[in-house]
């Protein structure tokens, strides 16, 4: 992602944030994520109603990822990052179904991917 010198900090650099929903529930995820951050916490946050490119309810993992980075691209616009959040289900042997939440972060070159835990 970002390379940061030692003379400059995340808050000079990370100034607008797009956020690929316009869930209130994700939305707050979010800002309450970004404000736990000193440098993040005077950003600007613009929801953003992103397309996820997949279904409403997505049934793979690689579609869950697909959605979220898809949210994450079409949010960047001009902002510096762009946030995207998908959830769906996936198939696990001798289970049947679990749910988790995939967070992609882009910055108009890079991703970074982080998951909830499944259930």
């Amino acid at each position: 992602m970002f390379i940061i010198s030692s003379d400059m900090k995340i808050k000079d650099i990370i100034r607008e944030i797009g956020i690929g929903t316009t869930n209130k529930v994700k939305i707050g995820a979010i800002i309450s994520a970004i404000r736990m951050y000193e440098d993040l916490a005077r950003a600007n946050v613009h929801p953003i109603k992103a397309k996820s490119g997949v279904r409403k309810q997505p049934i793979t993992m690689a579609e869950i990822i697909r959605g979220a980075k898809n949210r994450a691209k079409n949010s960047l616009g001009a902002n510096d990052i762009g946030i995207g959040i998908e959830s769906g289900i996936y198939r696990v042997p001798s289970v049947a179904y679990m749910e988790c939440t995939f967070c992609v972060i882009y910055d108009g070159k890079d991703y970074a991917y982080g998951q909830s835990p499944a259930f």
